[in-house]
């Protein structure tokens, strides 16, 4: 959740993974098709070392577990919260991201 909210939101956390080279992959998580799948040091290059880093600490975990675990979780997150192939406008992330614990484990 801090992440998303570092990113400004949803539409944030898609533009900087897009802007850092996983746009492609990130439209994929956003439509009804098959999700891409990315690997840990996609998602370190494409979010920056420091928000791997505050992820990696506020879970108590290393660098490379963090940016794994991003790997491994973004798509899912993203896909369901864009059960239309698109970010919806009045998503309400606090209550979305609360609601996929079950989804996620």
């Amino acid at each position: 959740m801090g992440l998303v909210d570092k990113e400004g939101g949803l539409d944030g956390l898609v533009a900087q993974l897009s802007k850092g080279g996983l746009g492609g992959a990130a439209s994929s998580w956003e439509g009804k098709g098959p999700n891409k799948k990315v690997d840990g040091t996609q998602v370190r290059r494409a979010l920056g070392k420091d928000h791997v880093k505050m992820v990696a600490k506020k879970e108590g975990v290393s660098e490379k577990e963090a940016s794994d675990g991003l790997a491994s979780i973004l798509p899912k997150v993203v896909n369901a919260l864009t059960p239309d192939g698109r970010i919806p406008k009045d998503l309400d992330l606090s209550k979305a991201l609360g609601g996929l614990k079950g989804l996620l484990g």
